[in-house]
């Protein structure tokens, strides 16, 4: 079990999504592989993190490194999130204490104990990943960040 900070960020760029991945990771020392980007068309969803022990951004900064990547952020969310690793999952969804999917070896019983709890999020090859809360939530609005 470790906790990290999750950030999900939604713009628009023109920019190619592997491109963004790889600027973002030489900007920030501190992420892990785990960063998500979807693109469609223009518009564009990213979600990386970061340790639980690292100083979370403010929105500004956020959009300030962005905008050095070529990505015009309007929404921007960051959380705690808490992540228990496990061997030999596929893919599976956890809602409410119920587990979808396959896995291949015996999960470990401190990830068993947390889905049939309730307590997992989602799960993507062999992780799952639950948010604690959210930190901080802002939109762009008439060219400033609004906290919401």
């Amino acid at each position: 079990m470790e906790k990290h900070i999750r950030y999900v960020i939604d713009g628009y760029t023109t920019r190619i999504a592997k491109d963004i991945k790889n600027a973002l990771k030489s900007h920030l020392t501190n992420l892990d592989d785990d960063i998500k980007i979807s693109k469609n068309g223009y518009k564009i969803s990213l979600s990386f993190r970061t340790p639980a022990n690292v100083r979370v951004m403010q929105c500004e900064e956020i959009d300030e490194l962005l905008s050095k990547l070529g990505v015009m952020a309007i929404r921007i969310i960051v959380s705690n999130v808490v992540t228990f690793a496990f061997e030999g999952a596929t893919s599976s969804a956890t809602v409410s204490g119920i587990t979808g999917g396959t896995a291949a070896k015996r999960l470990n019983v401190g990830l068993l104990i947390a889905a049939l709890s309730g307590l997992a999020g989602y799960t993507v090859g062999k992780m799952v990943e639950k948010s604690e809360g959210i930190i901080l939530s802002c939109e762009k609005r008439n060219g400033r960040w609004v906290r919401i």
